[in-house]
């Protein structure tokens, strides 16, 4: 579209049915690293009957899971892709691990929402409950350092993202049990995850 002033600027629309809508706000949102979301969205048309119901058309999703089984098998297939020579799988591995760490993270951590994928970002690297050297591994590991690492120190970072996460949620074990997956609370607490990423 263009403004008054002559400046383009980009709108994205959309139509989709009463359910669609509903259905999205109880689905997370894929960008935003497990953070719940909150966006603002101007509602074109709309049958009468559903007016009222979208006075205020802010669409909420909510967070998506911890996901502690995938965390754990980034980190492993992080490992293995660098014993194995494999860059690129190694590159892949450590940016899985770094989507995936918010997850756990956000358990620990005050809540916060955000409204797109950059204030996603700019949210899980301020949370101020994380393990040492974590912004500089997370950016790291999702390439976005603005240095070209090898594949050693990319390993050596990913793993102490990993294992510093495991460390922080171990003490908190039986508090997050119900929010984990079933036997991994179990594993936390008598240190199995920790020697598994460790071996």
């Amino acid at each position: 579209m263009e403004r008054d002033d002559g400046r383009l600027f980009h709108v994205s629309t959309d139509a989709m049915s009463w359910v669609d809508w509903l259905t999205e706000r109880d689905v997370p949102a894929e960008w935003s690293f497990s953070l719940p979301t909150r966006q603002a969205a101007r509602v074109l048309w709309v049958a009468e009957a559903y007016e009222a119901a979208l006075a205020d058309p802010i669409v909420l999703q909510p967070p998506g899971p911890p996901n502690l089984e995938d965390f754990v098998e980034a980190a492993a297939k992080v490992k293995n892709a660098f014993a194995a020579g494999d860059d690129p799988a190694l590159h892949l591995a450590a940016q899985d691990l770094a989507r995936w760490a918010p997850s756990l993270l956000r358990l620990l951590n005050p809540p916060v929402t955000v409204d797109c994928r950059a204030a996603a970002l700019r949210a899980v690297l301020d949370f101020p409950v994380v393990p040492p050297s974590y912004r500089q591994d997370m950016l790291a590991c999702l390439g976005l350092s603005g240095q070209a690492l090898p594949p050693e120190e990319l390993c050596e970072r990913a793993l102490r993202l990993a294992v510093g996460i495991i460390d922080l949620l171990a003490p908190r074990a039986e508090a997050l049990a119900d929010q984990l997956e079933p036997d991994l609370p179990r594993y936390l607490r008598d240190g199995m995850l920790r020697r598994y990423l460790q071996q």
